[in-house]
């Protein structure tokens, strides 16, 4: 270790690559050197020793134990008569007006497979709007908040997770788009996620100009995250949240069904899910299977006996065999698959959970990466690398009363992840999502309140997206008394916004 500085504490895995910064300029290795004191490396040798054992222990499991997720916790919006769903939506309505409530939007993730120079939440969609600062996904999310506030009486706290790699642009962004949208900063809270230093196949750390190079630890980073918050969103009397990813165009920010559902049910953790049809789509399934939890007894008052006896999982598409992935519900009389409950990164916990499972750390997982890298001799190159992650569903083996939301991915799920050329899950295809919604909105048959509705043309539709700070679901369209179409339904003009039943 002669070559290095005393006051750097590096293990033997790292030193070959702190032995190589030697190739860099004096000004360079100073920097980097620096950087090299940020971290724990036993800590990230041992991560990293961990993930890879969970990847093999992935890549050899039978799954044997594996069962489907019980129908008796499955619930489906559809299924509710009009009385259960006013009773779920009043539950929510009156949480709000106490502040008992809170929306998290995780907006860490730095968007490489989009190509992206700005973060997600404020990349510009073909949306249709005068004002740059609405054509984005954060303002459709913040239109939300700011109508479901209006329809319930009461103010949600809006929490954003950032990044390293997001944080400042999308402060800066924010501050202006909040206005547009009706809100105000004094209900929003920004906090970020960990770091950790992006790793070879060998698990040694990566330089870039002037630093190691890091990324965000997951989506499951969020618990070590908010952990430091809880204790004043406690006092704040928040006990419900609403956490969904910043990528969905299609997400129900603060869904009041969702959330009525929740606290009647007396759920501690929730997860929306569309269904799988394609057993091989790349999405991941919720399941249980029965190995016990190793963790600190966690307290929650309201302990369902299926869920002391076995634990919620997700399994990702690459973790299940090809014959599971295949196999029929018997259950089922239209030929359902029996894993078909589809994860899609939107979930509901309490404060109780969440203070759980922040005492109680995730594992690291490994995501193998292209990662562009400055070599002390060849220069900047691209490199098979990994970056170590936490998956936020890791914590579902904690839950005492968990149960599944199903929704229509039609409806609720369209995420942002690629750029055009891939033609699924990129900016096109979220576009004609929205739009798709919005047109099935208007052109609904069974209004009662006929001479609100304005029939805009198929050619109008498609152009445009209804603004959500007039229209949370349907329920706004009952509102439209006064609807000027040129050309575009960007000139909506809204004559009355009066609080509507939705029903």
């Amino acid at each position: 270790m002669e070559d290095l500085p005393k006051d750097i504490n590096i293990t033997s895995r790292q030193k070959p690559m702190a032995i190589n910064l030697k190739y860099f300029n004096e000004e360079t290795r100073n920097k980097i050197y620096d950087d090299l004191k940020r971290f724990n490396w036993e800590t990230i040798d041992n991560a990293f020793d961990e993930a890879k054992e969970l990847y093999e222990e992935a890549a050899n499991r039978t799954n044997s134990d594996l069962e489907q997720f019980p129908r008796s916790r499955t619930f489906r919006r559809v299924d509710y008569t009009d009385a259960e769903l006013r009773h779920h939506r009043n539950t929510a309505y009156e949480s709000i007006r106490k502040n008992e409530f809170c929306v998290v939007t995780l907006a860490g993730g730095q968007a490489s497979r989009l190509g992206a120079s700005v973060p997600k939440g404020i990349y510009p969609l073909d949306l249709g709007f005068e004002n740059e600062y609405q054509n984005s996904l954060f303002y459709l999310q913040a239109a939300q908040i700011y109508r479901l506030q209006q329809l319930a009486g009461g103010t949600i706290t809006w929490l954003i997770m950032t990044s390293k790699a997001t944080d400042k642009d999308t402060k800066k962004w924010f501050s202006e788009m909040i206005q547009v949208a009706g809100l105000s900063m004094q209900q929003v809270i920004f906090f970020t996620q960990d770091e950790i230093p992006c790793l070879d196949k060998n698990g040694r750390f990566l330089t870039g100009h002037n630093q190691v190079l890091t990324s965000p630890n997951g989506n499951g980073g969020f618990y070590d995250a908010i952990g430091p918050l809880l204790p004043k969103l406690r006092n704040m009397g928040i006990k419900y949240f609403h956490v969904y990813c910043v990528d969905n165009i299609l997400a129900r920010v603060g869904d009041p069904i969702f959330l009525g559902t929740c606290i009647n049910q007396k759920a501690d953790c929730a997860a929306k899910t569309v269904e799988k049809y394609d057993p091989h789509e790349k999405i991941g399934v919720i399941c249980i299977d029965h190995k016990p939890v190793n963790s600190e007894h966690y307290e929650f008052p309201h302990q369902n006996d299926l869920f002391n006896k076995s634990r919620v999982r997700v399994i990702e598409y690459s973790e299940i065999s090809v014959d599971q992935a295949e196999q029929l519900d018997p259950y089922s009389d239209d030929q359902k698959l029996y894993f078909r409950d589809g994860n899609i990164a939107n979930h509901f916990f309490t404060v109780e959970f969440l203070e759980h499972v922040h005492n109680n750390p995730l594992p690291y997982h490994i995501a193998a990466k292209k990662i562009k890298v400055v070599d002390p001799k060849a220069g900047e190159i691209t490199i098979d690398g990994i970056k170590l992650e936490r998956f936020i569903f890791d914590a579902f083996v904690y839950s005492k009363n968990f149960l599944i939301y199903e929704v229509d991915r039609d409806d609720e799920f369209a995420p942002l992840k690629n750029n055009d050329q891939a033609r699924v899950d990129c900016p096109s295809s979220c576009v004609a999502a929205i739009k798709r919604l919005h047109k099935k909105w208007i052109d609904a048959k069974d209004w009662k309140i006929e001479d609100y509705i304005y029939k805009c043309s198929d050619e109008i539709t498609q152009k445009g997206v209804l603004d959500p700070r007039f229209c949370y679901e349907a329920e706004g369209v009952l509102s439209f008394k006064q609807v000027q179409c040129q050309n575009s339904l960007k000139n909506v003009a809204i004559a009355d916004v009066s609080n509507v039943d939705v029903d």
